[in-house]
């Protein structure tokens, strides 16, 4: 889950991580580091991000989250998308 948010946000493959990511001592920093950057994202953006990645419970498709919270695929993808590039320009240059 968390691997495939990296991946989205930029870190192609786990020798392109910076070293601040590979150093993590322990999983209640990276939900730390998680939870700082969902917070750059409107609410609608990381409801999404949430939903699409399974951070709380099993990933999601674009069509199973625009029925749960009351929207169209479109606008999933949309949220989806400006989510992600917030969350590329927010992740630490490597």
């Amino acid at each position: 889950m968390v691997d495939r948010l990296l991946k989205d946000m930029g870190y192609e493959q786990p020798g392109s991580l910076p070293s601040e990511i590979v150093d993590w001592q322990s999983a209640e920093e990276l939900h730390s580091r998680v939870k700082e950057s969902l917070s750059i994202l409107s609410d609608d953006e990381r409801r999404v991000i949430c939903l699409r990645f399974g951070l709380y419970d099993n990933p999601l498709t674009v069509a199973q989250i625009a029925a749960r919270l009351q929207m169209t695929e479109q606008d999933v993808e949309c949220f989806e998308g400006s989510a992600l590039e917030k969350l590329r320009r927010f992740a630490p240059s490597t």
